[in-house]
């Protein structure tokens, strides 16, 4: 899984968005939880990162944690 998207949907909220896919993952309220929800997928699936685009089509990189094995994840 090369990368997550969250960004805002047409109904107010956020979702998370599977790049390869284009399917959407998960709805969420705010931003916040879309990140959150975003870094637990990203960590499951081993995504190479999460891009959150906001209302205004900016976009910014999120960190994304692999925990305290972090170092056993090596990404190219």
């Amino acid at each position: 899984m090369p990368m997550l998207h969250v960004m805002p949907d047409s109904r107010g909220g956020w979702a998370v968005v599977d790049d390869d896919a284009s399917t959407v993952l998960s709805h969420h309220p705010s931003a916040t939880h879309a990140e959150a929800a975003a870094r637990a997928v990203a960590a499951d699936r081993g995504a190479d990162g999460i891009l959150v685009h906001d209302r205004y089509h900016r976009l910014r990189r999120a960190p994304v944690s692999y925990g305290s094995r972090a170092s056993r994840f090596t990404r190219a």
